[in-house]
């Protein structure tokens, strides 16, 4: 079993890997707490490091681009003080919800669960 082609295929191959250089570094991603907070923050009270920051994260990631957007209704839906509207704005956070995570199918979290 195995790789079955030569030494020299393989040699060759890592000579172009060497002299095409290593690979561009990518930018250090931020953690799952600082871009929590930069979400839960008014775009008026963050920084502009802080707010271009947030504008890298969401523009890489178009999940977290949609629940940026709920998290800014539903400050809104608070701050404004429009319970009345809650069931509208649940809706549309399901409606986002195009695909079953992970966790919703395990045994203990999931819709059979007393959990679920």
């Amino acid at each position: 079993m195995g790789y079955r082609g030569s030494y020299t295929t393989v040699r060759s191959y890592v000579r172009l890997l060497r002299h095409a250089g290593a690979a561009p570094l990518r930018g250090s991603v931020p953690k799952v707490r600082q871009i929590t907070s930069w979400m839960l923050h008014r775009s008026r009270d963050l920084t502009d490091e802080d707010r271009i920051g947030l504008k890298q994260v969401l523009a890489g990631c178009r999940h977290l681009e949609v629940i940026a957007a709920h998290v800014t209704a539903f400050a809104q839906l608070l701050t404004e003080r429009r319970g009345e509207n809650l069931n509208t704005w649940m809706a549309a956070v399901r409606g986002a919800l195009r695909y079953r995570l992970a966790w919703q199918e395990h045994p203990r979290w999931g819709p059979q669960s007393k959990f679920g």
